[in-house]
């Protein structure tokens, strides 16, 4: 997995013109324990949320010129891309080489690779703040007898109907590098994770990964400050 530094994102970035949707993304799926729920990003360590299933739907942009999805907000001008390390589904600070595998097709639906049937609903995944225990992770397998055993399959809606296309010239000027970065071993692949020293507290009643929005976007934040004054 490759990972560019802020630098060099910077670089790709500066006076591009690109083609946006503001977007949100919504499950589909036979079950309807599922069904119709919304898709958000959890804080899971520094400049890295993890996707779960909830009531509420992040607020996210889809870049059609470059088919990326990313989320502007978390922390301004640190654009969190939607990507996939091993089976993880994530919105993390940083450019992979999976990040160009989405595609939206025809019917408004996320593909990876040209297929919409590889996402699945999984609990007990073993994340790193373990809210899977209580709440079904998006998570990501290309064939689904690998999936987990109790997973429920599902598929992703890409809802613009609220949005209008613009166009618009990313102005990201940061220059300090990513934070480093250490292996782990997660849902039976080997994953990417960076270091930090944030801790988190699973709340008392947790009712979407909305939710916690706003949490990550103040322990992220603090994270990348302290990356960018080494």
């Amino acid at each position: 997995m490759k990972f560019l530094t802020l630098a060099t994102l910077a670089a790709l970035a500066s006076g591009a013109l690109a083609v946006t949707k503001n977007v949100t993304l919504k499950v589909k799926s036979d079950d309807a324990t599922i069904d119709g729920m919304g898709l958000s990003s959890i804080h899971e360590g520094a400049a890295i949320n993890y996707v779960f299933l909830g009531i509420g739907s992040e607020d996210l942009v889809y870049e059609t010129t470059n088919s990326t999805i990313y989320d502007p907000a978390i922390i301004p001008q640190f654009p969190f891309y939607l990507q996939i390390w091993g089976n993880v589904i994530a919105v993390a600070v940083g450019l992979t080489d999976d990040v160009s595998q989405f595609r939206v097709d025809s019917n408004s639906y996320l593909t990876v690779n040209g297929s919409e049937n590889v996402f699945y609903a999984a609990k007990n995944t073993n994340d790193p703040y373990n809210y899977s225990s209580a709440q079904y992770q998006a998570v990501y397998y290309a064939d689904k007898s690998d999936a987990p055993e109790g997973s429920i399959p599902f598929t992703i809606f890409v809802d613009s109907s609220e949005s209008s296309t613009t166009s618009v010239v990313a102005t990201t000027t940061a220059t300090s590098a990513m934070p480093s970065i250490t292996s782990a071993l997660y849902v039976n692949a080997s994953i990417t994770s960076m270091n930090s020293s944030a801790t988190a507290t699973a709340p008392a009643e947790f009712t979407g990964a909305a939710a916690l929005n706003q949490v990550s976007g103040v322990l992220l934040a603090g994270a990348l400050g302290l990356a960018m004054l080494l």
